[in-house]
């Protein structure tokens, strides 16, 4: 494949990306790898459940974001859909009462990949409005605008081109406008940004050769967790959880480090950050599928803690985290695979969590996120279910 422009100059290359990053700062300091240490969960908190309500959209969806799009001040769903031929974006428009209906959709009429698709929504234009931001390995990045109502414009021409296979929107040098950290496959696994110009479009940035993993099934989280000011990266891989530290030497900024090994111990699949203990630090949970658990490191000055490990569902994936229960303590939300259950694992409010209580949701489950769609001042969950080609509302009965 040849090499696209935001790479480094073939000069430079030659010299080595890692050496002409690192030169001014020298190796970051290594992350030390975490042993496992699983513990039993406490009995179930006994939570009573959520009233389901299923959203027909016409093709196995894969990921749903929640917005206010049409600038009503409810919440709307944004969904990526794909089957074999197809893929679609749509916009759920929030109805009130009445609930959601298929406002916007729009089908991609082009050969879209089965894998590594991903899906963003943020303003990219400084217009107050949330754009849309697909990523379409192969094809690059792709960026609609909102018109304010909850529609959006044609796709333009991709930013650039490459296998990137997972994006996150975030300011990440600190100037209120966003930017944009990937993950990419080529001959290997590359991290890189985009630093956002503010007007919805997107400066090509040097990428960080990244081995391993060098996989299509990653997700990435960013948040600040090493207390220098900068963000940082987790990427939920294949081979483990790693942190890649963010770092800032110009004209490369925001830009990053060696990548460091977290844990070790089997496949990872998504990952979130949070503050599941009430203090400042920034926490962590993944998903592990294989052992069908949930990983959580808490942050501590200088690092963070041993991962504890509680058991979640059968193959849990997609993982979010909320208050769903009103109690001030954060709660972990998992979509599992296998079985089609949504677990909710409780917070204690000083970083544990309680046993799951699960509730059987559909037959496929692909992703869930956490929002009011109903007004009433709780969180509600959106989830995606591929075989019935439907979202299903979670409507949050936990709190009176």
């Amino acid at each position: 494949m040849a090499a696209r422009p935001h790479r480094a100059p073939a000069a430079l290359r030659a010299l080595g990306l890692g050496a002409l990053l690192f030169a001014s700062v020298g190796a970051p300091a290594p992350f030390p790898a975490l042993p496992a240490a699983p513990r039993p969960a406490p009995p179930p908190a006994g939570l009573p459940g959520f009233v389901l309500q299923s959203v027909p959209v016409g093709l196995p969806p894969r990921l749903v974001e929640a917005g206010d799009l049409d600038g009503d001040t409810d919440l709307d769903l944004l969904v990526l859909a794909q089957d074999a031929d197809t893929t679609r974006t749509l916009v759920l428009r929030n109805h009130g009462a009445a609930g959601f209906g298929q406002w916007w959709f729009e089908d991609i009429d082009w050969p879209v990949p089965t894998w590594g698709l991903d899906l963003e929504l943020g303003d990219v234009d400084g217009d107050a409005d949330l754009d849309l931001v697909l990523l379409v390995p192969i094809y690059g990045l792709l960026v609609r605008f909102n018109a304010g109502d909850g529609t959006f414009d044609a796709f333009g021409a991709p930013s650039d081109q490459g296998l990137n296979v997972d994006n996150e929107l975030a300011d990440i040098d600190g100037d209120s406008i966003l930017d944009i950290a990937h993950y990419e496959l080529d001959l290997g696994g590359y991290v890189g940004s985009r630093r956002g110009n503010g007007d919805g479009t997107f400066a090509l940035m040097v990428d960080l050769p990244l081995f391993p993993p060098n996989q299509a099934d990653l997700r990435m989280a960013l948040a600040e967790l090493t207390g220098d000011g900068l963000t940082d990266m987790l990427l939920a891989a294949n081979t483990g959880l790693y942190l890649v530290r963010g770092q800032s030497i110009p004209p490369f900024f925001p830009s990053w480090q060696t990548p460091a090994l977290l844990l070790a111990s089997g496949t990872f699949r998504d990952v979130t950050t949070a503050g599941l203990n009430g203090d400042s630090l920034t926490d962590i949970v993944a998903t592990r599928p294989n052992a069908g658990e949930v990983a959580v490191l808490l942050g501590q000055t200088g690092g963070l803690a041993a991962p504890v490990l509680y058991p979640a569902g059968l193959l849990p994936a997609a993982i979010a985290v909320a208050d769903l229960d009103a109690d001030g303590a954060p709660d972990v939300v998992v979509a599992n695979q296998r079985g089609a259950t949504i677990s909710l694992l409780a917070g204690d409010g000083r970083g544990g969590l309680l046993a799951p209580t699960s509730t059987k949701v559909g037959r496929q489950l692909t992703d869930v996120t956490p929002a009011d769609l109903d007004g009433d001042g709780d969180v509600d969950l959106a989830v995606t279910d591929a075989i019935s080609a439907s979202v299903v509302l979670m409507r949050n009965q936990l709190v009176p």
